[in-house]
């Protein structure tokens, strides 16, 4: 009996892990798109070399873990919808 116990939080511990990965993944993509999105229309730039820095026109500036930090802690959730990028964003237009 305690063996089909612990197997069974082993499973559901894996499958939170495996969630918690997809929607990293999703976001990450998500928010990278919509970075590049920015630079080509809305006059933000990005510099080039092995880790790139994303500047808004206000002046705000940071590679892409610096924005990923700070979408994290204005949202505190692990999945983000387009819309809650994209509203993020706008502050710094």
């Amino acid at each position: 009996m305690l063996i089909v116990i612990i197997a069974i939080l082993f499973i559901v511990w894996v499958v939170h892990d495996f969630k918690k990965a997809g929607a990293e993944i999703t976001n990450e993509h998500s928010i990278r798109q919509y970075l590049d999105y920015l630079v080509r229309n809305k006059g933000w730039t990005k510099s080039s070399g092995l880790i790139p820095t994303y500047t808004s026109p206000c002046g705000k500036k940071g590679c892409y873990a610096d924005w990923e930090r700070q979408i994290y802690a204005c949202h505190h959730k692990k999945k983000l919808t387009t819309a809650e990028i994209a509203a993020f964003f706008e502050q710094f237009q």
